[in-house]
């Protein structure tokens, strides 16, 4: 399987600015600084749920390329993506838990010194 943090770690520490039209990054940017966090999440949720059909189709190497890809070819609304973004429900639990996890997992692979 492909983890997200070989396509959505650009997303989050760019904050989508590297990849989608700056009129969509800034309408994203806004609700961010209303919201936090869980918009960065909705966001990258509703990006995946457009092509969920297509990556069903793929096998790893060409889920990875495709993922990497798919955000600068294809034109969203800033609107009606945020507005599929609002049907997710992400908690400040469920962040917690997922820097939980990461952090737990990013310890695990660092060398001892």
């Amino acid at each position: 399987g492909v983890t997200a943090e070989y396509y959505a770690m650009q997303w989050f520490l760019t904050l989508f600015a590297s990849d989608l039209p700056q009129r969509t990054v800034h309408r994203i940017w806004d609700r961010f600084l209303i919201a936090g966090w869980q918009v960065v999440v909705q966001v990258g949720l509703a990006l995946l749920k457009q092509v969920a059909d297509v990556l069903q189709s793929l096998d790893a190497c060409e889920t990875l390329t495709f993922l990497k890809k798919f955000v600068r070819m294809r034109r969203f609304e800033p609107e009606v993506l945020l507005a599929d973004a609002m049907q997710f429900e992400v908690s400040h639990q469920m962040l917690s838990a997922l820097e939980a996890a990461y952090s737990w997992e990013k310890s695990d692979t660092e060398p001892k010194l």
